[in-house]
């Protein structure tokens, strides 16, 4: 060092590649060191999932829902204009855990509307024929979430005809 440096000077000198040190020491922890150490609790699978979301007749009994051909998934199901349809999704839950059902419909409505604990909302179609989409997203604690969508067609409603008449 020449003798007539000032204190600042000899600081600079000391204080640079400390700086420089400190900044890589701690950027390879951080990127590096940190995450091979860091341990993540012990997440079991989860066993839970949709089997199926289908749309029937309404029935008084939920457990037996009137039989209605079911297409096979991504295909639309045809509903009367105006008519009513038990929307259901099937879980495969093993160990019970809390389920929570949020229900969308894009044009049709959906009772219950938004978040529910049931597995069944009534869908009611619009009075106007199209595409009409309902979408279920199921939440199950210490899972994923799922969504699954039905695609349903709504056609013409057919008009209740009389019984034959015989003649007099």
């Amino acid at each position: 060092m020449p003798k007539n440096q000032s204190w600042i000077e000899q600081i600079s000198q000391i204080a640079s590649p400390i700086a420089i040190a400190v900044i890589v020491g701690y950027g390879t922890w951080d990127l590096i060191l940190q995450p091979l150490f860091k341990v993540e609790p012990f997440r079991t699978a989860c066993t839970a999932r949709i089997l199926s979301v289908s749309a029937n007749r309404l029935s008084l009994n939920p457990e037996f829902p009137d039989g209605e051909p079911q297409l096979p998934e991504g295909l639309p199901i045809a509903v009367p204009a105006g008519e009513k349809r038990a929307i259901t999704v099937r879980l495969e839950n093993p160990e019970r855990k809390p389920v929570l059902f949020t229900w969308k419909a894009d044009r049709g409505k959906i009772n219950p509307q938004g978040s529910s604990a049931s597995s069944r909302a009534v869908y009611t179609s619009p009075k106007t024929l199209m595409n009409d989409s309902v979408s279920v997203l199921v939440q199950i604690q210490g899972c994923d979430m799922e969504e699954r969508s039905l695609t349903l067609a709504i056609v013409p409603a057919t008009p209740i005809q009389p019984p034959p008449t015989s003649p007099p």
